[in-house]
């Protein structure tokens, strides 16, 4: 079981020294060119092009390394990045296309687009569906994509999530609530609930600090997917 993140925190991202970007919550975005505390307010834009390029370039290195290690991660240090959207304050406002509770048998990390944040695709073997427009048998596997994963820091490699998008890792029994994407032709999460872990008594752990997350956190599985059964 993956450790739990309460409330809103403050997160850097860094590759080569670069911070990229500050959260104080989970509604804040990146500094603004020149703000004040910029890191990079005094660079020419010749000079934090190459500061962003390095950092990039880095965050790819380490990614490689990753993969090709096989490294496990889940014993990773974690960057909470802000997200773009809080997310859903109710349920019924979380328009879902599979909700389902399954067991993440893989995840699989590439770069992102643009020197972006790495890319996480996994795999989910469904045990049940609660609801979908596509109801995937007992046993099916579905494929998952999302932001985050390995970036270079300044002790080796961290995990970097998106504090309304808790990444799906290798092992978690999830209740997952989920959107078709047809041009990756894959489910993506639904942002600020999309993901929240089955402990051992059977119980939810969300991770989001959404209005939706909170319906489900800490409520029993039955008592979970009679609420995702009624919205």
């Amino acid at each position: 079981m993956r450790r739990f993140r309460a409330g809103a925190l403050a997160a850097v991202l860094v590759g080569l020294g670069l911070l990229v970007a500050v959260a104080t919550s989970a509604s804040a975005g990146p500094l603004a060119k020149g703000a004040v505390g910029d890191p990079e307010a005094s660079l020419s834009d010749a000079q934090r092009e190459a500061l962003h390029s390095a950092g990039h370039e880095r965050n790819a290195d380490v990614l490689r390394e990753f993969n090709a290690s096989h490294q496990d991660p889940q014993g990773l240090p974690r960057v909470v990045i802000a997200a773009w959207s809080a997310g859903p304050q109710t349920l019924a406002d979380a328009p879902t296309d599979l909700a389902a509770v399954g067991v993440v048998l893989n995840t699989t990390f590439a770069d992102g687009p643009n020197g972006g944040l790495p890319r996480a695709t996994s795999t989910v073997r469904i045990e049940r569906t609660i609801r979908g427009s596509f109801v995937p048998a007992a046993g099916d596997r579905v494929t998952v994509q999302q932001t985050g994963g390995p970036v270079a820091s300044p002790t080796g490699a961290a995990l970097t999530v998106l504090d309304a998008d808790e990444l799906l890792l290798p092992g978690d029994h999830v209740l997952v609530l989920l959107n078709w994407d047809p041009t990756a032709k894959s489910y993506r999460t639904v942002l600020g609930v999309g993901v929240n872990d089955i402990t051992r008594d059977q119980r939810i752990l969300s991770h989001g600090d959404t209005g939706a997350a909170q319906q489900l956190n800490g409520k029993s599985l039955d008592d979970a997917l009679g609420l995702l059964s009624g919205t």
